[in-house]
């Protein structure tokens, strides 16, 4: 039964240390700003929040293909170009990724707290028997 758990648990880390953890950093509405990013979030005056793929300015409005969210991050719908006035734009970030080993390290570091946590929890549930 152990070494079921600790295959799940090699399994899910090393998963999950394929992905990388995922933040937006803001920068300044303007091509500069987009650089060579893949993934841009964009929130509007009205307070809406969209992802696009693909960011480029063209003129005075930003374009690209919008991603529907997901558990793992944005992810490509399929629809159409799409466009807003950079005038209606009130912040953009662009996607950073995190390394892996970071990934790893901090699923490694909450599995040890974890663990730890179980073990001081049943070494003091045996000692009120």
């Amino acid at each position: 039964m152990i070494c079921s758990r600790c295959r799940a648990a090699a399994l899910l880390l090393l998963v999950s240390s394929l992905f990388g953890c995922t933040t937006w950093k803001p920068v300044p509405v303007s091509p500069e700003g987009l650089g060579e990013s893949a993934t841009v979030r964009v929130t509007g005056r009205d307070g809406g929040r969209v992802a696009i793929a693909d960011p480029v300015i063209v003129g005075d409005s930003l374009t690209g293909v919008r991603m529907a969210d997901s558990p793992l991050g944005p992810t490509l719908r399929g629809e159409p170009r799409f466009r807003i006035a950079l005038r209606e734009v009130s912040r953009l970030e662009v996607e950073t990724r995190t390394g892996q080993f970071v990934t790893a390290g901090l699923i490694v570091g909450a599995a040890a707290v974890g663990i730890g946590g179980l073990i001081w929890y049943s070494m003091a549930a045996a000692r009120l028997r």
